[in-house]
């Protein structure tokens, strides 16, 4: 086994302060700028061409993944609102039916704030779960608190809430 001089990996040079102000500035005005830009800003910042170049080229894949990021938590957001819309919907749908099983109103319009109320629950369950996906699945969350205008029955032992059309 024959043991060649290895050389030390290079040492990466950091554009300081100064030279990064400028070189964001210069992006802000152009995005890709041509050969005669990034000689004139190697000469003003003491800096290789091919650094600079390299620089433009990095902070432009910056630019391009925060906005896939951002399309990506959009589109996010979308699908949980879609999804409490849904939730809410069936949610009122059952407190309805369990008032009056014989009932044909829009459970949506007959208690607009019950609907309100599945929603911002499901919306922020799901919101928590998208945020948190590593905390313990083992423990549920508590019990939602009654929504407005509940008013609990005192028939039983156990309250059940009986929901008021507005």
């Amino acid at each position: 086994m024959s043991k060649e001089p290895t050389t030390p990996p290079r040492k990466r040079t950091r554009a300081t302060p100064e030279q990064l102000s400028v070189l964001e500035k210069t992006f802000t005005i152009n995005q890709s700028p041509n050969s005669r830009i990034r000689e004139q800003l190697s000469r003003e910042l003491g800096m290789s061409e091919r650094s600079i170049q390299i620089w433009f080229q990095n902070r432009r894949a910056k630019v391009k993944n925060i906005a896939k990021r951002s399309s990506m938590l959009h589109s996010e957001t979308l699908r949980m609102q879609y999804d409490a819309a849904n939730a809410a919907a069936a949610a009122c749908q059952a407190a309805l039916f369990q008032q009056n099983p014989m009932a044909v109103e829009d459970p949506v319009k007959s208690n607009p704030d019950l609907y309100y109320y599945y929603y911002y629950y499901y919306y922020n369950q799901q919101k928590q779960k998208h945020l948190m996906p590593f905390k313990s699945a083992s423990i549920p969350p508590p019990p939602p608190p009654p929504p407005p205008h509940a008013v609990a029955s005192t028939a039983g032992h156990a309250p059940s809430y009986r929901f008021s059309n507005k």
